[in-house]
């Protein structure tokens, strides 16, 4: 959820916060936010959740995050309600609404860790999410008829057999190939430009 997100990635950590957390042993927090501080291995997000409490209640659509962990239940029915139904409604209303609760909670809770996840592992989405890009760019990459791949070093014996008998036009051609790895995409798109310029040197 973009709203808790927004608050985890701006809200400055302060002393008080965390050690109502139970984080209050921490070092190196001065200046951090609650993002930076969720990214270490030690820290998960229901504590910080509970620390944020009150932040999180004043936000009206955030506030069902403040309960997260803690035992929390729906708000008693009024008076007249009790009386108006009777003591078997009661009790079956009670359970309905526990229920609906505790599914909130749930959802609530897997929200949670969505985010926490994101922003746990954002460098390496990024890294990801660029390697990808890379590799959508040099698919259209034309692999020449001169290149050697007996002199690429780092391909397996395996590796270099395949691409000779396939001999695959682009780099596109050979990431369709089944056993070719990115890792030797990586060393005959790399190994182009270093063939291509011995030949031009030669």
């Amino acid at each position: 959820m973009a709203a808790l997100k927004r608050i985890l990635v701006s809200g400055k950590v302060d002393a008080a916060r965390l050690e109502s957390s139970g984080f209050g042993d921490l070092t190196a927090t001065a200046g951090s936010t609650w993002a930076q501080l969720l990214k270490r291995p030690e820290v998960t997000i229901e504590p910080v959740l509970a620390a944020l409490r009150g932040v999180l209640e004043s936000e009206g659509i955030l506030a069902d995050f403040a309960r997260i962990g803690e035992g929390c239940g729906l708000p008693p029915l009024r008076q007249n309600e009790n009386a108006r139904m009777g003591h078997g409604a009661f009790e079956v209303a009670t359970a309905g609404a526990g229920e609906e609760a505790r599914v909130m909670r749930a959802a609530r809770r897997n929200e949670a860790r969505a985010v926490e996840t994101e922003i746990k592992f954002a460098g390496y989405l990024d890294q990801q999410k660029k390697s990808i890009e890379k590799l959508k760019a040099a698919e259209a990459v034309t692999i020449p008829e001169w290149i050697e791949y007996g002199t690429i070093s780092g391909l397996s014996r395996e590796m270099r057999e395949t691409l000779e008998r396939v001999r695959p036009s682009t780099i596109g051609q050979a990431s369709r190939i089944p056993g070719v790895t990115p890792a030797a995409l990586s060393l005959v798109h790399v190994s182009i430009r270093v063939q291509g310029a011995a030949r031009l040197a030669s």
